[in-house]
């Protein structure tokens, strides 16, 4: 059986979800930003999760998240619903749009890593060779200097899946050229004009979706209020650091020149990055700036974990009801309301 996910209230997560098959359904455009923009404040607003940095690429993003009340895996389930209906809408597919593997969060316990898995997100884009800097990415992101000031109204997209009648990009059945499209476009607002000039009902959006919402970034609750000021200096100097270092690999390696953003938001949503064959390589669940030390600790507090979790649960479906499971078990504890432990696993 997979390894359980383990969700600790008052947890920092490097939150990363990719596309099916690395195709382009998330590239930079007027319609992907809409989406996950709305996606992402409607699923912060239905938990507690706080957002405090966040990078959407072509085929995936990476989000630095705070969990207060151990929400985690209901915050990523609403953002990719709500996000993969609604740009299987806009682009008229039916097939699934996140890869089958599940979305990935690794625990940040401690500043440093902090502030190196930031570096890590905020220079994405420029590692991937698309752009020279991170402030050159053209799809949705942030900036260190965002934290704990940004704070945005975002606007419910005017999609079908968001209560118009057609997608507002809908290309109508059998338009295979730019000015069979503009035609068919064209007739359908025609029809709208005269329909509204004869005094016809007009269909008007069905949804319980509110109009706008709230899109706050904020500072992690790691840092205190006094040193806010000073970590996200802190930040901005490591990713200029980091952003130079890329440039000098890069010449070594005789690669002068990024993708641009001209040509990535030229990308057809249906291409892909290439080969999805998965590389079977290790997936993180924690991180940790000490290599040596504390990192091991965590790791064999995450063991002693997942033993104790598969231990409750082979009681429990013996027939024992009242069996405790660890503190983090979030399924047993929001599927099947049992029994969880209060505090964490203590290592002797």
């Amino acid at each position: 059986m997979p390894d359980p996910r383990r969700v600790f209230p008052e947890q920092i997560h490097m939150v990363s979800a990719r596309c099916s098959e690395r195709r382009f359904f998330l590239k930079p455009c007027k319609a992907t930003t809409e989406i996950f923009s709305y996606a992402l404040a409607r699923a912060l607003e239905l938990t507690s999760v706080e957002l405090y940095a966040l990078v959407v690429l072509s085929n995936h993003y990476h989000a630095m998240v705070g969990d207060p009340k151990a929400e985690l895996p209901k915050f990523t389930r609403l953002l990719n619903l709500l996000t993969s209906r609604a740009l299987n809408a806009h682009y008229g597919r039916g097939e699934r749009l996140w890869s089958s593997a599940p979305y990935s969060n690794v625990e940040i316990h401690d500043e440093e890593t902090l502030i190196r898995e930031l570096v890590y997100l905020y220079t994405n884009p420029v590692k991937d060779g698309l752009v020279s800097s991170p402030e050159a990415w053209p799809g949705l992101h942030t900036t260190p200097e965002d934290m704990g000031v940004r704070t945005q109204l975002v606007k419910r997209p005017e999609y079908a899946l968001f209560g118009s009648t057609t997608p507002k990009f809908w290309v109508p059945p059998g338009a295979k050229s730019p000015s069979a499209y503009r035609r068919a476009v064209a007739e359908q607002l025609h029809a709208r004009e005269r329909a509204r000039a004869e005094g016809e009902r007009i269909r008007q959006p069905r949804t319980t979706l509110p109009a706008e919402l709230p899109l706050e970034i904020k500072v992690p609750f790691l840092i205190e209020p006094k040193d806010r000021e000073a970590f996200k200096r802190r930040v901005r100097i490591a990713v200029d650091l980091e952003v130079e270092e890329i440039h000098a690999r890069r010449r070594a390696e005789g690669q002068t020149s990024f993708l641009g953003a001209a040509k990535i938001r030229a990308l057809t949503w249906s291409d892909s990055a290439g080969d999805s064959f998965p590389s079977f390589g290790r997936n993180p669940r924690v991180a940790s700036g000490n290599q040596d030390g504390e990192r091991q600790s965590l790791l064999r507090g995450l063991k002693a974990w997942r033993e104790a979790y598969r231990s409750a649960l082979a009681e429990w479906r013996a027939g024992n009801r009242d069996v405790e499971f660890p503190l983090g078990a979030y399924s047993m504890r929001t599927l099947h309301h049992c029994n969880v432990a209060t505090e964490p696993i203590l290592l002797g």
